[in-house]
């Protein structure tokens, strides 16, 4: 906890640790069995984020046999799709709205073919496909996941009863047993970790900004970190919809201040920062936010609405209509510690509230 709210110490090595704390093991849970009685189908109770963490950790090819964007369509002119149906390719990761409860797998998709003057064509772009709507849902625009097991995930499926035929249905994107982990000290640790890297990546932002006014380039052999020149993108049409989004903050006393110490000459020191730029925002927090996400989906849908506790929490309350200094958001707080009076200590907050979501028309 020391080590995150100092801005001057390293924290990428307890980064990594709260990644693997949240990572899923699917061969050691043990889900209830899929039945079919008198006619109903009661689904199993492994939760889909779960397994496809699994897909996304070896990299599996899943194919979408149908799919229809709930937001609106993007086009570029460099990217061609040569079918909207058996949408396929690699999963890369498992995405998290920060805002409102949608949830998505990133794969490279394969039905697209994209052009270069200089390189040629090549073939797949990432997307993103949305599994849970932005109301929390499940997204109705995709019906089933394609994918061919491995022998330990078939023996896994065959020994806990989950196939029904050829098939696999899943009651919850996140198992509903999560939401007491709202409340433990990984999830905190997790909120304060994603809190420290995105002031961390501000500031080297600012950096690189700096750096790139004062006339620095990129050598050609930085290609792995250079920024990517966005083209101009045509955006279908979209309507305006209204739902139910869920916040929750921490407070912490945080010490110190970011520095960055140059990296030899100034275009080093542009590749370096770029570098950890890229590193913190793309190898790390996707993690993280997923995990907290995750976890407040499943609080929120348990714990939330009548201010639960799991049985290891005694004698606690939430502090109703708690509103900052010098702000008008109303919250629900429940502090943690203080160490001293009049200070600022360690508390959690959560609120639901309403928002507009763009989806397609």
């Amino acid at each position: 906890m020391q080590a995150i709210l100092s801005r001057q110490e390293n924290v990428d090595e307890i980064a990594e640790e709260l990644i693997e704390h949240w990572r899923y093991d699917l061969y050691t849970r043990r889900p209830g069995p899929a039945l079919l009685a008198d006619g109903v189908l009661i689904p199993t109770d492994l939760d889909l984020a779960c397994f496809m963490s699994a897909l996304v950790d070896r990299k599996a090819v899943i194919n979408l046999p149908t799919y229809q964007s709930r937001r609106a369509s993007t086009t570029k002119a460099s990217e061609r799709v040569v079918s909207k149906e058996n949408r396929h390719g690699n999963c890369h990761g498992l995405t998290s709205n920060k805002e409102c409860f949608s949830f998505g797998v990133t794969i490279k998709d394969f039905n697209v073919i994209v052009s270069n003057e200089t390189e040629g064509d090549s073939v797949g772009a990432f997307r993103t496909f949305m599994l849970v709507d932005v109301d929390g849902s499940w997204h109705d625009g995709w019906g089933c996941i394609e994918f061919h097991p491995t022998a330990k995930e078939n023996d896994f499926l065959n020994d806990k009863s989950l196939w029904t035929g050829h098939t696999v249905y899943f009651k919850n994107f996140v198992h509903p047993n999560r939401w007491s982990s709202f409340y433990g000290q990984y999830y905190f640790l997790t909120k304060i970790m994603i809190d420290r890297l995105e002031e961390e990546a501000t500031f080297l932002r600012k950096h690189v900004k700096e750096l790139r006014a004062a006339g620095v380039q990129y050598p050609p052999s930085a290609g792995d970190v250079k920024p990517a020149e966005y083209e101009k993108t045509e955006r279908g049409e979209a309507v305006s919809i209204k739902v139910v989004a869920f916040q929750a903050e921490v407070d912490v006393p945080w010490t110190g201040e970011f520095r960055w110490n140059p990296q030899g000459n100034p275009q080093e020191d542009l590749v370096a920062a770029s570098r950890r730029l890229k590193k913190i925002q793309y190898g790390m927090l996707p993690h993280l936010r997923f995990a907290a996400r995750a976890t407040e989906y499943a609080f929120s849908k348990i714990g939330a609405n009548n201010h639960s506790f799991p049985g290891w929490i005694k004698g606690a309350e939430w502090q109703a209509d708690y509103v900052q200094p010098g702000k008008k958001i109303k919250w629900f707080r429940l502090v943690l510690n203080q160490l001293y009076p009049w200070t600022k200590g360690f508390a959690i907050r959560f609120r639901y509230y309403e928002k507009s979501e763009r989806v397609a028309a």
